[in-house]
């Protein structure tokens, strides 16, 4: 398995020296998908810009973040560019834009300032709409598409800017259950299929078992566990970070998580029947039934 992203000592302290990430030591495979859990304020974030080379100053970083042994903290903002693509929370500006001027913008960082897109530039957005399942929606405002739709639109600018490197903070978050599952298959699709490497936080902790290779758990900034999920999604573990009894069950495609919060008269048996995630994840994003739903 090879390495993509190396973490060395990475700490991250604000100016009273609180830890928002404390000392965390991991590797991350490459052409694979790791998802990033923990509860709120456990460094998730935190992290994930960090490995994408974010300058936190005024806070007092430490430590290092490699991507295929070369600091991304060091490189140039358009030499990381080239390689590494961050998808957050969108701004207002973007909506703006068509979905095909959104995903030209991948293109930006293997250009010159006046550049003009070329015909084969013109050629990688309608193949990366394509690959995406938004070929017959390029002229549509942004703003107009789901929240699905918009994700898959980011991921395919993520795929103009030829991006080895794909990190996402919180990708669906606010999306329903389709959309969910539709953007977590097309992630997975790409990882598998082009060699894609996709670090990202989730909440969901079986969506993150059933779609990710690798997980990593973060409490309070320090590494609590990073591995496979029979490895990560451990009971006991669990119980201690989010604050609540669990029960854990591990199956062929996954584990499954069931939380089961004291005094509320809510109990899960051996029988209990799993609905949450389905046992196969797809390996190409569905077809959506629901064109143009919000």
């Amino acid at each position: 398995m090879q390495t993509g992203v190396q973490i060395h000592g990475l700490s991250l302290r604000s100016a009273d020296t609180s830890a928002i990430l404390d000392n965390l030591t991991l590797d991350l495979p490459a052409g694979q998908v790791t998802g990033v859990l923990g509860p709120n304020g456990a460094g998730k974030t935190s992290l994930l810009r960090a490995i994408a080379g974010f300058d936190f100053a005024p806070l007092n970083r430490t430590g290092e973040v490699r991507w295929q042994g070369q600091s991304t903290h060091d490189m140039s903002v358009q030499a990381r560019a080239r390689v590494i693509s961050m998808v957050s929370q969108m701004h207002d500006s973007v909506f703006a834009l068509s979905l095909n001027q959104v995903v030209r913008m991948g293109l930006l960082p293997h250009q010159g300032l006046f550049s003009m897109p070329s015909a084969s530039d013109e050629q990688e957005v309608a193949d990366a709409l394509q690959r995406v399942g938004l070929a017959n929606k390029a002229q549509r405002v942004f703003s107009s598409l789901s929240g699905g739709e918009q994700q898959r639109g980011l991921i395919a600018r993520a795929l103009v800017q030829k991006a080895q490197l794909l990190i996402l903070d919180e990708p669906i978050n606010h999306l329903d259950v389709y959309y969910q599952h539709d953007v977590l298959g097309l992630l997975r699709q790409l990882s598998h299929s082009h060699g894609l490497t996709v670090v990202m936080s989730l909440h969901d902790l079986n969506l993150a078992s059933f779609y990710c290779d690798q997980l990593v758990l973060l409490q309070h900034g320090k590494l609590q566990a990073a591995g496979r999920s029979v490895d990560v999604l451990d009971a006991e573990l669990l119980e201690r970070v989010f604050g609540l009894p669990c029960v854990v069950r591990h199956e062929p495609h996954g584990s499954r998580v069931d939380f089961c919060p004291s005094g509320t008269g809510y109990g899960l048996s051996e029988t209990t029947p799993l609905t949450t995630s389905p046992a196969n994840p797809p390996t190409s994003p569905p077809t959506s039934p629901r064109e143009g739903s919000a």
